[in-house]
């Protein structure tokens, strides 16, 4: 659970390698929680949540269903940037792309 004091961010997909410079860059901001980890390859996105220590979330609406994620750094195939910032958008979580 986010402290209220923080910005709740998930990671959407580790398909593009930069995701990794952001996730080490908010796991040392103070004024973030990172909330979970969703990545379209099961595989890829448990390995990369155990090495963040988040939680991964199968399921991308479950992660960004609660209040608890305001933004979200989106690091998918490009052909998935457009698709994945429509469903934050509509639930008026903030992405970075």
């Amino acid at each position: 659970m986010a402290d209220r004091d923080k910005t709740g961010v998930a990671l959407l997909s580790f398909a593009h390698l930069h995701q990794r410079k952001w996730a080490e860059t908010f796991k040392k901001d103070s004024r973030v929680a990172l909330i979970g980890l969703w990545d379209e390859d099961h595989s890829r996105g448990m390995k990369s949540a155990e090495e963040y220590g988040i939680p991964f979330f199968k399921d991308l609406d479950t992660l960004i269903s609660g209040k608890e994620v305001q933004a979200a750094a989106i690091c998918s195939e490009n052909n998935r940037h457009i698709e994945l910032t429509i469903k934050c958008c509509n639930r008026k979580i903030d992405v970075l792309c």
